[in-house]
């Protein structure tokens, strides 16, 4: 069964990919990062770009893991040197959505989100510093979502024309 993870970009990542205006014209077929091994992400699983601005989630996009790579091998793939990570995810290209750095994931959704501790136990929802501000720690690194907080995810992106 696919698992489902947030991967956390830190703003200046996300201000930097949004102001390139790439993104905006692709879809999400590429994320790099040191703890997706660790944390058995592997093919088939879904990851969710997001970040924390000003106490509110953002959600860039969704893919579904077609390769797992490793710096070298995804270098070649995309043909030219790309950030340096110990592990890259290639998406499949049939299975991922278009990035947009203005898509704000509603408060009542993400008061709803759940994740899976590293010991398979649900974890309490996301810790808010003030009504309806995210803590901007809430999300750093990547994260297991529960099924359910991967559909909520999932209606967000579902809910564009």
């Amino acid at each position: 069964m696919a698992r489902c993870f947030t991967h956390y970009w830190k703003n200046r990542t996300w201000e930097d990919h949004d102001k390139s205006g790439w993104f905006q014209r692709h879809n999400l077929e590429h994320i790099a990062g040191n703890l997706f091994f660790e944390l058995g992400v592997g093919v088939g699983d879904f990851v969710y770009a997001v970040t924390v601005q000003k106490g509110f989630l953002y959600l860039g996009g969704r893919m579904k893991v077609e390769k797992v790579a490793t710096q070298a091998e995804s270098d070649e793939f995309f043909g030219e040197q790309l950030w340096p990570a110990s592990t890259h995810l290639i998406a499949s290209k049939m299975a991922s959505t278009p990035m947009r750095f203005d898509r704000v994931v509603p408060e009542t959704l993400v008061e709803r989100l759940n994740f899976i501790s590293r010991e398979g136990m649900v974890q309490m929802p996301l810790l808010f510093v003030a009504p309806g501000r995210l803590d901007k720690q809430a999300l750093r690194g990547v994260r297991e979502l529960t099924p359910e907080s991967a559909g909520l995810l999932d209606s967000v992106l579902a809910g564009e024309s």
